[in-house]
């Protein structure tokens, strides 16, 4: 069985149980196949686009704030992204 059967029998399963296919967690509205927080989940496609449209607009690509002179990203952004990588490590 290939990887792309088997995900495609998950699913099956999954929604067969009533559960969101793509996750197996519990559905919001039965007339949906997924849950909420899988049908809102940005992918990556559009977050890249979205980077990509806040830089030509000058703003932070990471929350859309005015960044500082300068820099891609806004204060507050640079610091959790600092913290973060110090957490990283």
């Amino acid at each position: 069985m290939t990887n792309a059967e088997a995900l495609r029998r998950l699913r099956q399963r999954r929604k067969a149980a009533g559960v969101c296919t793509n996750c197996g967690g519990p559905l919001d509205d039965v007339n949906k196949k997924t849950c909420f927080d899988c049908r809102h989940k940005p992918n990556a496609k559009y977050m890249k686009a979205l980077r990509q449209k806040r830089s030509e607009e000058g703003l932070c690509t990471r929350c859309g704030r005015e960044p500082e002179p300068g820099y891609a990203l806004c204060t507050e952004c640079r610091e959790y992204i600092a913290d973060w990588r110090l957490e990283k490590c």
